[in-house]
């Protein structure tokens, strides 16, 4: 079983010569050792492991998922003056984690592994991301969010003591904190759609189309749109998707409007001077002239952003977080840290991507091609493409592309 579960884990390592060989010694020995029958978290502990030491085997990553986990897992290394290991340390470190897996201790893997030459093997991008996309899998397959897993770990190795060893191992004196997996458990009972395009792709009518799809499936829908409460604001100053008929004369009506507005949806009791400023300097630059869409990008990339980075999407988290049931459609994510936030929740997540043409944009949109090519130069319909490249590369997660609709 152990040596099935290996090459379906890993035939690019598993199926080489020397480490076929090293694990067929080493499982001989094992068997020989009385092992605990491993429970959820023991395995979903080695799991972790294996993914961060595979983070840690190589200096950068292409996969834009992976890549932000690294930058993660760079940041506790160079904090704890962990170096990348070599070939065969990674190696040793791998195979100690997959044999605890199977509730072999890790002392006594470890006494056996150094009975024994480690091959030199260097793996190349491709090969370290083959284990960390099973790694994933398999704890998505056990019914965890694996990045609140990973999240989980990171916050134990952050908070622990202790020293390197002569293999650059980090060895724990204080373990102050307990992953408590129990946090990334899939709450089965929901579900969130997350539909990301460019503006005239057709999210939300695809969203609508979605939920009817699930109406016999889903006990409870609820559509979230992030930018739903601020657009209800700017309803009450004049501006919506097709006009604009703001009245710049009574300035501090218009901002009373626009700040209790952000102090109602964020539950925020009081409004900073900086943030006054921001949405004073918002409401000034708004002209007659200016087009209602281009006034709603300036407001939610722009002016948000000054306000907190993360205030929508985290409150739209915690909406999600705190129902008991009902799945979630939300159409108008476009940030990548957009995504990352809502990747925490324990509901799983359904992506759907959605594409069509300039031309069938720019006719759903009513306008020219020139005006649609000029509002794709704003920041928030140039960070969809990153997104969508996020998302393409997270190994978990159902993604469905939607082309033309």
């Amino acid at each position: 079983m152990i040596r099935a579960t290996f090459e379906k884990f890993s035939p690019v390592i598993f199926n080489h010569p020397s480490i076929d060989t090293l694990t067929n010694s080493v499982t001989l020995e094992l068997q020989k050792i009385d092992r605990i029958t491993p429970d959820t978290d023991h395995k979903l502990d080695a799991l972790a492991d294996i993914i961060i030491y595979t983070l840690g085997a190589i200096e950068e990553f292409k996969n834009p998922f992976y890549s932000h986990l690294k930058q993660i897992v760079k940041k506790w290394a160079k904090e704890r003056n962990i170096q990348t290991p070599t070939p065969r340390v990674y190696l040793k470190n791998i195979l100690e984690e997959m044999y605890e897996y199977f509730g072999y201790h890790s002392k006594e893997v470890r006494s056996i592994l150094d009975l024994y030459a480690i091959p030199h093997i260097v793996l190349e991008e491709s090969q370290l991301n083959q284990i960390l996309d099973n790694s994933f899998h398999n704890i998505h397959q056990m019914g965890y969010n694996p990045y609140l897993i990973f999240q989980e770990v990171m916050k134990d190795l952050n908070l622990r003591t202790g020293y390197i060893n002569n293999e650059g191992k980090f060895v724990k004196t204080h373990q102050p904190y307990t992953p408590d997996f129990n946090k990334a458990k899939y709450n089965d009972h929901s579900s969130i759609n997350i539909f990301l395009g460019y503006m005239g792709a057709g999210k939300t009518f695809t969203s609508y189309q979605v939920m009817e799809s699930n109406k016999d499936l889903d006990l409870i829908q609820h559509r979230l749109p992030i930018a739903g409460w601020f657009k209800m604001v700017l309803k009450d100053l004049g501006i919506t998707k097709n006009k604009n008929d703001y009245n710049s004369e009574d300035l501090y009506h218009n901002y009373d409007i626009l700040s209790q507005g952000l102090k109602d949806y964020f539950n925020l009791s009081y409004i900073s001077p900086n943030i006054k400023n921001v949405l004073m300097g918002f409401l000034i630059d708004i002209d007659k002239d200016d087009s209602p869409r281009w006034i709603m990008q300036h407001f939610a990339s722009d002016i948000l952003f000054q306000v907190g980075d993360k205030i929508h999407i985290n409150k739209t988290l915690t909406e999600i977080e705190t129902s008991s049931y009902g799945s979630f459609y939300v159409d108008d994510l476009r940030f990548p840290r957009e995504v990352l936030t809502i990747l925490k929740s324990t509901r799983p997540i359904n992506f759907y991507i959605i594409k069509a043409t300039d031309e069938v944009r720019a006719k759903r949109l009513g306008i020219t091609l020139k005006e649609l090519n000029d509002f794709s130069q704003h920041v928030s319909e140039q960070k969809v493409r990153e997104s969508i490249n996020l998302i393409n590369s997270i190994p978990f997660g159902t993604k469905t592309t939607i082309n033309n609709i």
